[in-house]
């Protein structure tokens, strides 16, 4: 008790001392008026600052499907199962305070999980490394303005057995269940960001996404228009505990047949007492085609956990 008596000025001075470099810390790239962007891997946004990060997660999904006989005729409709994993690694360098590149690996795995399911949809295999880069300024002290460029290719390996019958008997000869491809994605957009409080924020994104498949499936072709809107509610800038919520909704277009493609609603809770840093849980309710079979679509549940550094 006496050392902690004879100490305590000198603790209060440090506490003093170290409370005024932090008010005076240099703005994080990712803050606005005071607002601390929270990240999420299903949204564009404007910030160029450097960071290091990892998402893994996994999901579940269902759609309503057709059911075959061994030379692929439909016999009759039932419900696929599909279970996911997936596994995101992000590296971000920001050049200037209005520049940055970046790369990311995504490896997505799905798979059939019941009979109709195994059958109809089968298994893929998707790696794909991806390359971009950011441009953006500050509008005023409340809004970030900016464009993004990404490309992404990998390869894709599919194992479908109704596909391989079908094609087995349309073409006469022994065609293997098992399909090597790879796709290649060009996606630029426009991008921002608002500060509507301290303890709010929104990202918003428009983004035209072209896609094109090679190898054993050269088929795969997308012209896609996206929209997405994302609001962020940090409750640490009110000093009620220190987490953050996040809601987005996104969508996509196809400019080629004039119809909706997709759709998802995303939401987190973030830990949010260390600014630098986010982690916390993300989960995605998607409706999307199934990259083997673009006309089923699969209504989906992910959970993601996020981890994410930024160094400013």
């Amino acid at each position: 008790m006496a050392l902690v008596l004879l100490s305590s000025p000198c603790i209060a001075a440090n506490a003093d001392a170290d409370a005024k470099p932090a008010a005076d810390a240099p703005e994080l790239r990712r803050e606005l008026a005071g607002h601390n962007f929270i990240p999420s891997r299903f949204t564009l946004d404007p910030f160029v600052s450097t960071y290091v990060g990892s998402e893994t997660g996994g999901g579940y999904g269902s759609a309503p499907g057709r059911t075959f006989d061994i030379l692929g005729h439909v016999v009759s409709t039932d419900t696929y199962k599909v279970g996911a994993f997936a596994q995101y690694l992000d590296f971000q360098y920001g050049f200037f305070d209005w520049w940055a590149v970046r790369a990311s690996l995504r490896i997505v795995v799905y798979t059939g999980i019941n009979d109709p399911g195994i059958v109809g949809i089968g298994s893929s295999v998707q790696v794909n490394p991806v390359f971009g880069t950011t441009v953006s300024f500050k509008v005023g002290e409340r809004l970030r303005l900016g464009g993004s460029f990404d490309v992404g290719s990998g390869p894709a390996v599919l194992f479908n057995v109704v596909e391989a019958i079908v094609l087995s008997v349309r073409n006469g000869e022994l065609t293997a269940p098992l399909t090597n491809s790879s796709q290649t994605t060009f996606q630029p957009a426009l991008v921002g960001a608002w500060a509507i409080h301290e303890s709010l924020g929104m990202t918003f994104s428009l983004a035209y996404q072209y896609t094109r498949g090679s190898g054993d499936n050269p088929t795969v072709l997308a012209h896609l228009l996206g929209a997405n809107a994302m609001l962020d509610f940090d409750m640490n800038a009110l000093h009620w505990i220190p987490f953050g919520l996040l809601a987005g909704f996104t969508t996509q277009f196809d400019l080629t047949e004039t119809r909706f493609v997709s759709y998802r609603y995303n939401f987190g809770l973030f830990y949010t007492a260390v600014k630098p840093l986010n982690v916390g849980l993300e989960v995605v309710y998607a409706r999307s085609p199934v990259f083997s079979n673009t006309h089923v679509f699969l209504s989906s549940v992910i959970g993601l956990l996020v981890i994410q550094y930024n160094f400013n």
